[in-house]
């Protein structure tokens, strides 16, 4: 199965340096911002297509996403806020949208 693109730390909290802060604080994450070209670029690596116009099909979003098929669905029949295109009866989502969509999540 094809590792998921998700929006990762740079820096882990480091527990046993706590660079003047009080005990047991642990430092905020910095947030790898995601682009464009690394969802396009990990699509390739991961035997996913790429439409023109950097479109990918439900299920490679999905992938990208970490999450279902179906959870993107779902989506689209509540109108959460994930632009998508009807192409031939399927739905299509830009790269842009996704990475917009990986970058606007709390970080964990």
């Amino acid at each position: 199965m094809a590792r998921a693109l998700r929006s990762s730390p740079e820096d882990p909290p480091d527990p046993e340096s706590t660079s003047g802060r009080a005990s047991g604080a642990v430092r905020p994450l910095k947030r790898h911002v995601v682009t464009v070209d690394e969802l396009r670029r990990w699509c390739l690596e991961n035997g996913r297509v790429v439409l023109p116009v950097d479109r990918v099909r439900e299920d490679t979003a999905a992938a990208i996403l970490d999450r279902s098929p179906e959870t993107l669905r779902h989506w689209r029949s509540n109108e959460r806020p994930l632009p998508f295109t009807l192409i031939r009866g399927r739905a299509t989502y830009h790269l842009a949208d996704l990475a917009d969509l990986i970058n606007a999540e709390p970080a964990e």
